[in-house]
């Protein structure tokens, strides 16, 4: 930057540290202007606005804002530790941006303030009172208390009507505990139950559940308007009929059950749904200021009906029945209507279900009405749905919350014990408004406060669902929902909500979806109780809600009934719902959402995983069963984390099969207090080529100055407990004539990881792997695996073969078993007992046999150990597990194992092996008085023979696996890599393997 420029910024920080600053809005995205004077920044002509998000929390919050020159590209800091007031202090927040032109001027940069891109617009928060109290009781107290409450108790008496009220009181009292706990667990923005869950438990949780709320509270919304549309019709105006014409002095039922004068409904239905979302499109404030008009006459009908009660003697004297029966009585008795009194099998009774909606029942009875009464009670969610437009959420919604429900359930209580005392069972069971009925002064009072009750619960849907559904699409969970992202005022999540419930009104009938609606309730009810309960049982540091009032018991119980009675109502139903929220959590999860909310299941996977790594360390040893490659790759890798054989990550995605850990791991030469950042960069990097090939594993860098102790660290600190690696695999060395160092690194790293007990995997040819999408078949030929099992390792050389096979690349390529023998051994013996051995193992393979002559040959370089659970009759004479000798080939029998191909007689093979002796006489080595040069040309003659060998059976196979000859510590590098050529030449793809000490890894024994 030039000298002016810098004049300028520093100006610029000045002006901009004594600048007026303005309170947030709430909402996850906005953004927090500062209304700048005149700045002197720019040499060019354009226009640019300057914000900065907020970051959540409530107090004071310090930020940084930043100018952003964008004619020169370069970002300069403006103005830093600027202190804001957020929402949580404030009432009210502001949202403003200005836009300024940046010119040129005498060659200084010059911006001028310009006029406002957007007038400030002020927006009032809510208190507990209109923010959660109001929305709460207006939700739950709805039709079913003035209409169906009373029918219930005809049907089941007071007792029974007590205890099925306290079952759904009890279920939304506990479940307000559990949302109050886990609400005041820290800040809270949009999105209400949905944020606390997904934050609680994951996003899959969240979106699933989340989104079937979203549906639920929409067609809850339908179905309070189409019962305010019933009670105003059959009620207020019976005469009003708009298309069709309803028998005169139908009841509701008949309305409902017989169709008349559908379309009325409808149309009627959707100018109601058109004017309360016109007011809930104006914002949440002018429904803040409406509800209370909803609800206050509400609450006087209550007062009135309970008026009524108490004055049931002036009443009784008008509540008679069309036949003149007596449906009031004119005193008290609880004891009159205590008991149920059921519907006979044969009889039908048509119910009308939530708020006004008919379903069938073939039969009342306890958990029937259950399930119809439950529905009343479900509105605690309400006050929480408008969390992002509370003053302080924390307090707001478990004050508001619990407030709500036990005023409302105390109602309840009160209003069922006083129906069963003033009303005859006939009154119960055909008053269709027996709250109006005994309601003082006037039965009017009640039939209005029934249509103000439905349409005010129906407003408050309308403001909570596209709140809901915005806070879902802004964590962007769901592709399909991008369009409906946004902050402030939801109108486009609004504008599906309005076309859900116009779709569920115009038909005029939804009690074929409401009892799904209940079961997604009772689903995030049933959320929100296991949220707080893993939180209780995970015991994480972070759980500290303020409010005191809550224990894993409570949690659990409230589960328990949640999900009683989703089952013990309908649950053909409840299977539903739980398949819909299934189906969208394995979308959500299949979409891998890159969320780090540090919610509550992956502290259960942490808990899990502690667990199991601590009863993994009380095990011993691994059983055979058990045992699996955990493999620890070591890598070369440059300054930037690039492998330098890349082809090595598409090999270890090639062994997944066997299902256990790996660790892609490297040593890098520096010092890590002035490198950490190209440690930490490689590491990066390496994970990130890592989750390119669908690598299940870790990743592990050391930096130290010395790259021996680096290599000899990594196989000592790889790994946690019983999850280190059991297996070291390094990658033959490029060049290894011209770059003595790199095979003497790959030399240590065998030595020492056979030292510490590993299996040993050394791959040659990675340059040539083939590809994971690569199946190497062609034209009905497949490349084959090829074994020679040269000794005894524990059957690591079998399970490598089958876990290659369990691969794409491998899966049609055949295996093929080379087995060694001594000159004493029987062929065919041999060929039955492994043929036998591979059977019982569950082994498909064909089966050569190759022939050893006794000496010394390969035994100075190859392991030699005992068998330990395969040393039976069948296999003693079979595996090689003695020193090693002079190789010599069987020229009939080598052909054993074809298909279509009888193994030859005893007399042919014994001929056939003197004629192979002979003929390879010239590799015989005597033993005695030999000086190390002659040993090791022996050694090298026989390792070449060998070789031929394979060459002749294995050259075209697509991968050779073969015993590694472990090296000496004392002998050197030349030497042994000399070795290892000679013994691989000609082969494109090998593995050259090594067992552990000890340790067989595969078993016939189930």
């Amino acid at each position: 930057m030039n000298g002016h420029g810098s004049a300028a910024a520093e100006k610029a920080m000045n002006e901009v540290a004594s600048a007026e600053m303005v309170n947030l809005q709430a909402g996850d995205d906005d953004a927090a202007v500062l209304v700048l004077p005149e700045l002197t920044l720019g040499d060019k002509a354009t226009d640019e606005v300057i914000g900065v998000p907020p970051s959540p929390g409530f107090g004071e919050e310090t930020m940084n804002a930043h100018v952003t020159d964008i004619y020169g590209g370069q970002e300069r800091r403006v103005a830093q530790g600027l202190t804001f007031l957020s929402e949580g202090s404030q009432g009210t927040g502001t949202q403003t941006s200005i836009t300024r032109k940046v010119s040129i001027q005498d060659g200084k940069e010059v911006m001028e303030a310009s006029e406002w891109e957007r007038a400030p617009t002020k927006i009032k928060k809510m208190g507990t009172l209109m923010g959660v109290f109001v929305p709460c009781t207006q939700n739950i107290l709805g039709i079913i208390l003035f209409v169906r409450l009373s029918w219930i108790v005809g049907q089941a008496g007071i007792g029974f009507s007590l205890l099925i009220v306290l079952l759904c009181c009890s279920t939304t009292f506990l479940t307000a505990l559990s949302l109050s706990a886990i609400a005041t667990n820290g800040a809270i923005k949009g999105g209400g139950p949905y944020y606390l869950i997904s934050r609680a438990l994951g996003p899959e949780f969240g979106g699933s559940v989340g989104l079937c709320f979203y549906l639920g509270t929409t067609v809850a919304g339908a179905m309070y308007i189409l019962g305010a549309v019933e009670t105003l019709k059959l009620s207020l105006w019976p005469d009003l009929n708009l298309v069709g014409d309803c028998p005169k002095g139908s009841t509701s039922q008949e309305a409902s059950c017989s169709g008349c004068d559908r379309w009325d409904y409808s149309i009627l239905g959707f100018l109601i749904l058109c004017a309360c979302t016109s007011l809930v499109a104006c914002g949440v404030k002018y429904v803040s200021v409406v509800s209370p008009l909803f609800l206050l006459p509400v609450l006087i009908t209550v007062v009135c009906m309970w008026l009524g009660f108490f004055s049931s003697s002036a009443r009784s004297d008008f509540a008679t029945g069309p036949n003149g029966e007596e449906w009031v009585t004119g005193h008290w008795d609880i004891s009159q209507n205590f008991g149920p009194a059921w519907p006979a099998d044969e009889d039908t009774q048509s119910v009308e279900g939530d708020e006004g909606e008919s379903s069938s029942c073939d039969e009342a009875n306890f958990f029937s009405l259950l399930a119809l009464f439950f529905p009343s009670v479900t509105g605690i969610m309400a006050g929480s749905n408008r969390s992002g437009d509370l003053k302080n959420a924390q307090q707001s919604i478990p004050k508001g919350t619990v407030a709500a429900q036990l005023m409302t359930s105390f109602l309840y209580l009160c209003t069922t014990i006083f129906y069963g005392c003033v009303a005859t069972r006939t009154g119960l069971k055909e008053d269709y408004l027996l709250s109006a009925t005994v309601a003082w002064p006037h039965e009017v009072v009640v039939r209005v406060g029934i249509v103000l009750s439905t349409l005010g619960a129906g407003l408050q849907s309308l403001t909570g669902a596209p709140r809901l559904l915005q806070a879902i699409a802004n964590d962007n969970l769901i592709p399909a929902l991008k369009w409906f992202q946004g902050v402030g005022e939801p109108r486009r999540p609004l504008m599906l909500t309005f076309m859900i419930c116009a779709g569920c009104i115009i038909p005029g009938k939804i009690d074929v979806v409401a009892p799904i609606i209940t079961m997604f309730f009772l689903l995030c009810y049933s959320a929100v109780n296991a949220a707080v309960l893993m939180q209780e049982l995970l015991r994480e540091p972070n759980w500290r809600p303020r409010f005191k009032f809550h224990h894993a018991s409570v949690s659990l119980l409230g589960l328990t009934l949640c999900l009683f009675i989703m089952f013990s109502t309908q649950w053909y139903f409840a299977l539903a719902a739980i398949l819909v929220v299934g189906l969208l959590y394995k979308y959500v999860e299949y979409r891998k959402v890159a969320a780090h909310w540090g919610d509550g299941m992956r502290g259960m996977r942490y808990q899990r995983a502690r667990q199991a790594l601590l009863e993994l360390e009380k095990i011993s040893s691994v059983h055979t069963k058990n045992w699996r490659p955990q493999a620890i790759i070591f890598v070369k890798t440059d300054a930037e984390g690039a492998l330098a054989q890349p082809n090595v990550l598409d090999f270890i995605g090639q062994l997944k099969g066997a299902r256990g850990i790996t660790i892609l791991s490297t040593a890098i030469e520096g010092d890590l207090v002035h490198d950490a950042q190209v440690q930490m960069r490689i590491e990066s990097r390496m994970r990130q080529l890592r989750d390119e090939h669908h690598i299940k594993g870790f990743t592990q860098v050391v930096m130290t100055r010395d790259m021996e102790t680096a290599l000899d660290s990594l196989l000592q600190t790889a790994g946690l407990g019983g999850l280190g690696p059991n297996t070291a695999v390094t990658l033959w060395p490029d060049s290894w004539r011209s770059n003595i160092i790199g095979a003497a690194r790959m030399k240590q790293i065998l030595t020492s990881a056979y030292a510490f007990n590993m299996a040993l995997i050394l791959v040659r040819g990675i340059e040539s792997w083939p590809k994971p999408k690569l199946a190497l078949h062609t034209h009905g030929r497949s490349e084959t695996i090829d074994v020679w099992w040269v000794v005894h390792d524990g059957g690591l050389l079998l399970l490598l073969s089958i876990i290659l096979r369990k691969h794409r690349v491998w899966h049609h390529c055949p295996i093929r078993v080379f087995c060694v023998c001594h000159k004493e051994d029987d062929p065919i013996q041999l060929y039955d007992m492994v043929k036998k051995f591979l059977y019982g193992m569950r082994i498909e393979a064909k089966v050569k046999c190759v022939q050893l002559i006794e000496g010394e040959g390969l035994s100075g370089i190859l392991p030699v150990r005992a068998p330990k659970t395969w040393s039976d009759a069948t296999l003693k004479a079979g595996i090689v597990a003695q020193p090693l000798g002079q190789l010599q080939t069987v020229s009939r029998f080598d052909h054993v194992g074809h298909e279509n191909m009888s193994a030859p007689s005893p007399r042919v093979a014994a001929r056939s092996n003197r004629r192979s002796v002979q003929r390879s006489g010239s590799f015989m080595v005597q033993s005695a008085g030999k000086t190390a040069s002659e040993e090791v040309d022996a050694r090298m003659a026989t390792t070449m023979a060998f070789n031929k060998l394979m060459q002749k059976y294995s050259k075209d196979s697509g991968v050779v696996m073969t015993n590694l000859p472990v090296p000496r510590k004392e002998e050197s590098t030349e030497d042994y890599m000399r070795h290892l050529e000679a013994l691989m030449d000609g082969i494109k793809r090998g593995l050259l393997v090594a067992g552990q000490r000890d340790a067989d890894v595969i078993t016939m024994f189930s």
